[in-house]
This record gives structure tokens, C-alpha cells and sequence, in this order.
């Protein structure tokens, strides 16, 4: 496991090198270094260090707003419980890449179970997406509304068909139908649901999806690059849903180790990276969240600056941020 850098660590690390150079580096420039060059000599155990102080500090952004009794908006609804999602499935991650031991095939050898870091890598950019569509990406308050109002009535719709075993799930299916039904009027009524096309209009209303567009389309609106993370969105999810792909891509990866190791240090990058974004994104929305972060000491604010600025170099353009 690495140690934290700190200053001293890096003054020990550059102190040779800045003797030679035309100019002197700043305690942020030195830092920025030195968590590159030791992402590159530790491999994934750098993210494993870092990954427990970053999802500990999206929780106590969302406990503190919800102490302060910061006030959400109504789209906002599930705000809390989508970044709790997010936590934990960063941490299930975490512990796949520290390996699964296999004690009864090689006794005290850990080996990545490749499946389920894809499979979980896929569900956490889900999270992301989700997270992004209902929070980040819209473009008015009416659109935001819109969408909050279609993911909750897809959800408890899709509950309609479940199998009647008791009273008690009558009653509550019962309840969720008027529900849908109410809901379903709002949506009806929303001024930016009013402002679609009437193909779109009853598409919505038939198939009553979680998401007004696909993953993909939310990628781009996203403003970052569709030619990478469309790439990766298909990756994760041909994986998720092909047991032949599954079973082709692990024989390959065996064969290759080198290979194997590279897909690995990868994704867990990539998982690294969708970390600092939120975190970012959860500054931008909130003032208190800003404030928590400059309270931070400057290795862990460059970290979470760094590699969001690696993240959105793949971008084609910059996020459009919308209104609060």
C-alpha cells in the first residue's frame, strides 16, 4: 500500500531535480508530479490508498448538506441514496482489485476476478450516468422535472408486474398504481414534456423507460467524449450480457498476461476518475461542498483537480453547466 505523499515527500523526491531546472516548482506543481510518477511505480495499489479518503469525503458532503438542511430541489428527490449507491459500488471495486483469494486452486494466491470488475464497473457507470441525467445535465428546471417524474413512474410501474402474494402487496400495488397515474398527468402537463414531438410524446407514454434517451446519448450531452466512454459503456455492457463474449475475452486475457494487467490497471483508472468528477460536480451544485473541499489539505485537492482534468481531457468540448 503507498504512503501518503505530503510536501516532505516531495521535496525529497524533486529536490534533485528542481537543482537542474530554470525554474522553481510550487508545492501544487511538485504534488501533481508526484502522484503521477507514483500511480505509474504502484499500479493500482495508488488508487486503492486514495479511493477509502475520496468516497469518505462524498458522504460527509451528503451528510453535512442534509445536516445543514440544505434545501434540494425536487428532482433532487433521491440525491442522497444515488450518491450512497455510488460510494458502495466504488468500494466493491476496491476489494476486487485487491483480488479474490483462491486458496482452493493455489493456496495463498489471490487471483482478479475480471468478470465482476466488469460487470461492477458497468453498474457504477450506470450510477455515473444516473447521477449526471437527473442532477447535472439538464438544460431548464421544467426538463429536470420532467425526468425525475419518468424515472419514478418506470420504477414503480415496472413493480405493477410483479406476482400479488398478500394483502400487504395488493394494498401497495394497489397504492403504486394511483400513484403512476398521478404521476403520469404531471408529466402530461410538464411545459418541457409539451414541447417534444408527438412521435416522442407517445413513445414516452408507451414504454414508460427509466431515461428519456440511452446511456450513450447521456455521454454526449455530457460533453465528454462519445469515441471513449461510448467505447467503454459497450465494452462493460457486451460483457455484462454475452456469456460467450465473457468466457472469449477471459481465455484471451489469460494467454496475455501483460494484457490482462493492462485491462486491470485501466479500469480501475477509469473508476478513479468517475470518483473525482462527482466530486467536482457536487462542488459546482453546492456551496457548502465547495467549502468542505478548499477545507482540504492540497494533496487531496489536487488529486480529485488532477485527475477530473484527466477525465475531461478525453472531452470533445467543455460540460455545459446548467442552470441551479
Amino acid at each position: 500500500m503507498c504512503k501518503p505523499l505530503g510536501a516532505s515527500h516531495c521535496d525529497k523526491q524533486f529536490s534533485k531535480t528542481n537543482q537542474s531546472m530554470a525554474f522553481e516548482m510550487s508545492e501544487k506543481d511538485k504534488v501533481v508530479l508526484s502522484i503521477f510518477i507514483n500511480e505509474q511505480k504502484e499500479n493500482g495499489t495508488f488508487f486503492n490508498h486514495y479511493i477509502d479518503a475520496l468516497t469518505k469525503f462524498i458522504v460527509e458532503i451528503t451528510e453535512k448538506l442534509a445536516a445543514a438542511k440544505v434545501e434540494l430541489k425536487r428532482h433532487e428527490d433521491n440525491f442522497e441514496i444515488h450518491y450512497f449507491k455510488f460510494v458502495l459500488q466504488s468500494l466493491s471495486l476496491k476489494h476486487l482489485f485487491e483480488g479474490t483469494p483462491i486458496n482452493s486452486i493455489i493456496a495463498g494466491q489471490r487471483l482478479h476476478d475480471i468478470s465482476s470488475i466488469y460487470n461492477c464497473t458497468r453498474s457504477l457507470l450506470k450510477s455515473f450516468l444516473t447521477i449526471n441525467y437527473l442532477y447535472y445535465n439538464h438544460k431548464t428546471e421544467d426538463q429536470a422535472t420532467f425526468r425525475y417524474l419518468l424515472y419514478v413512474v418506470s420504477g414503480i410501474n415496472n413493480r405493477q408486474s410483479y406476482p400479488v402474494n398478500s394483502e400487504d402487496m395488493k394494498t401497495k400495488l394497489e397504492f403504486e398504481r394511483k400513484e403512476i397515474l398521478k404521476r403520469l398527468e404531471e408529466i402530461k402537463t410538464n411545459p418541457y414534456f409539451k414541447t417534444l414531438h408527438p412521435e416522442k410524446k407517445n413513445y414516452i407514454l408507451g414504454k414508460l423507460q427509466a431515461y428519456e434517451i440511452g446511456k450513450k446519448e447521456i455521454i454526449t450531452e455530457s460533453g465528454l467524449d462519445h469515441s471513449v466512454l461510448h467505447t467503454m459503456w459497450s465494452l462493460y455492457s457486451n460483457y455484462s450480457h454475452s456469456e460467450f463474449i465473457e468466457a472469449m475475452q477471459l481465455k484471451e486475457y489469460i494467454k496475455d498476461v501483460s494484457k490482462y494487467n493492462g485491462t486491470l490497471y485501466n479500469t480501475y483508472r477509469l473508476c478513479f476518475m468517475l470518483i473525482c468528477y462527482q466530486i467536482t460536480k457536487m462542488t459546482e451544485r453546492f456551496p457548502l461542498a465547495k467549502e468542505m473541499y478548499e477545507n482540504q489539505d492540497l494533496e487531496i485537492k489536487t488529486i480529485i483537480e488532477s485527475y477530473n482534468k484527466l477525465f475531461l481531457g478525453l472531452s470533445l468540448k467543455k460540460p455545459e453547466t446548467p442552470p441551479i
